[in-house]
C-alpha cells in the first residue's frame, strides 16, 4: 500500500514519462500533436467505472480502515480537521481501532503566525470535545502544530533548478509543501513497529465530456514528492488505492448524481466549463456536494474552503501575517521563483499553458473515465 514509489505519480507525453509538470510541458511544447496526461499508476484507473458499486460509501470507508489496521502496527493520520482527514478519523473511531496518532503539521515560520496559532487552538478545543472518548478508551494521541524547518534559499534554488517539484502549482507560495523540508526534522520516526501515515487523497473531480459524467485526475491536487517522512514509514492514500477501488468509484457516482440534480435545479447548461465550476473547490455548491459524498470536517469553519490554498483565510490573512514576520525570507524566495519562471519556464513552455502575469502554469488533467451518461433532460439544455 506504499505510495513512495517514484513511478506512482507521473506525466505521460506521447510515449515518454516525466515526474515534473515542467519537464512534461517542455517536451509537449516541442510537438503539440502528442498526448499529455497526469497519471497515477493504479490498476483500477483502467477499470470500467460505469457500474456503480452497490454498497454505501461508509461501507467502503470502513473496509479501507480495516485493511490499514490489519497491515500496520502503528497508524498516523495526516490531520487538518478538514473534510478529508476528519471523515477518515470518524471512520477509524467507529471501527474502534486503537493507538492511532493524529498529526497536524506546520513549518517553523508559519507556527508564529497569529492566525495559525488560533487555528491550532481551535483544533485542540474541538478535539478534546469530540474525540476525548478515543483518547481515553482507544489510546489515541495528537500532535498539533508539529514543526518542520523550511529549506534555506540556496537549497530551495537547487530544488527549482533540478526540477525536484512534481507540480509547480501545488504549493503556490512555497511555504507548506510536504517537500519543502530542510531534512533537519522528520515528522515520523523510525520504530520497530510497521508504520504508515495516511493521507486523505482525494475527492473526485467530475466533469462533462462528450455527453458523459466523467472522473478526471488533476495534478494540482497531488503534492509530489513527499518529504519529512522517515524512509521506513509507508504512505497511504486513503480514498485512492487498488486495495479498495470501489471507494473512489462509489464517491464519483454519488457526486455525479448530485451534480446532475444541481444542474437541473438551476438550469445550468451541461458544458465542460460549467461542470468544472460546480465540481471545484470554490464551487458555490461545495458544501452540498460534501454532504452528498459523506464528508464532514471537525467544525463548521473547517467545513468551508477558507483554510485551503484557494480560500480567503490563506490568501488574505495568513500570507499578510507571514510577510510581516520575515519579509526578507519571502522576498528572496519569491525572487528565486520569479527569476526561474522568467528565464526558464516562459522561454521553454508554450505560452498557451502559462499565466504570464501571475507566473503560473496550467494544471495537467488525467484521461477522463466515464461514469454515467448525462440524462437526456439535462442534455437538452445545451
Amino acid at each position: 500500500m506504499n505510495i513512495k514509489d517514484k513511478d506512482l505519480l507521473y506525466y505521460q507525453v506521447g510515449e515518454k514519462k516525466f515526474h515534473s509538470d515542467l519537464h512534461a510541458f517542455q517536451h509537449f511544447t516541442q510537438n503539440l500533436n502528442q498526448s499529455l496526461s497526469f497519471n497515477i499508476n493504479y490498476k483500477f484507473f483502467n477499470d470500467d467505472w460505469t457500474t456503480e458499486p452497490k454498497e454505501t460509501i461508509s461501507h467502503y470507508r470502513a473496509e479501507m480502515c480495516e485493511q490499514i489496521a490489519q497491515s500496520y502496527d502503528k497508524i498516523i493520520i495526516a490531520y487538518s480537521g478538514g473534510t478529508d482527514s476528519e471523515t477518515i478519523v470518524d471512520e477509524f473511531k467507529k471501527k474502534q481501532i486503537k493507538n492511532i496518532e493524529l498529526l497536524f503539521v506546520t513549518n517553523d515560520i508559519n507556527s508564529t503566525v497569529e492566525s495559525r496559532k488560533w487555528l491550532e487552538e481551535h483544533m485542540e478545543v474541538i478535539i478534546k470535545q469530540k474525540h476525548n472518548d478515543a483518547i481515553q478508551n482507544l489510546g489515541w494521541t495528537f500532535r498539533i502544530g508539529e514543526k518542520w524547518k523550511l529549506q534555506d534559499n540556496k537549497t530551495f534554488e537547487r530544488t527549482l533548478t533540478d526540477y525536484q517539484e512534481g507540480c509547480w502549482q501545488v504549493d503556490y507560495k512555497y511555504l507548506t509543501s510536504w517537500h519543502q523540508n530542510s531534512n533537519d526534522n522528520l515528522l515520523t520516526r523510525n520504530t520497530k513497529q510497521k508504520t504508515c501515515i495516511v493521507f486523505g487523497k482525494e475527492k473526485p473531480e467530475i466533469v462533462i465530456k462528450d455527453g458523459w459524467w466523467c472522473f478526471q485526475l488533476l495534478n494540482c491536487d497531488w503534492e509530489q514528492p513527499f518529504d519529512c517522512i522517515d524512509p521506513d514509514t509507508d504512505l497511504v492514500f486513503f480514498y485512492t488505492s487498488d486495495h479498495q477501488p470501489d471507494l473512489l468509484k462509489k464517491i464519483s457516482h454519488v457526486k455525479a448524481d448530485e451534480m446532475e440534480k444541481i444542474f437541473k435545479e438551476n438550469k445550468i447548461k451541461p458544458t465542460e466549463d460549467n461542470s468544472r465550476m460546480v465540481s471545484g473547490q470554490s464551487s458555490p455548491y461545495r458544501e452540498r456536494l460534501l454532504q452528498a459524498m459523506g464528508y464532514q470536517a471537525m467544525s463548521r469553519f473547517l467545513n468551508t474552503d477558507a483554510t485551503r490554498p484557494v480560500g480567503g483565510w490563506q490568501k488574505e490573512i495568513e500570507i499578510e501575517q507571514q510577510l510581516k514576520i520575515d519579509p526578507e525570507f519571502y522576498n528572496n524566495r519569491q525572487l528565486l521563483k520569479n527569476d526561474f519562471f522568467d528565464t526558464v519556464i516562459e522561454k521553454t513552455i508554450d505560452n498557451r499553458f502559462l499565466d504570464i502575469e501571475q507566473r503560473k502554469i496550467h494544471g495537467i488533467w488525467g484521461k477522463p473515465i466515464r461514469i454515467k451518461p448525462v440524462s437526456e433532460d439535462l442534455w437538452k439544455l445545451r
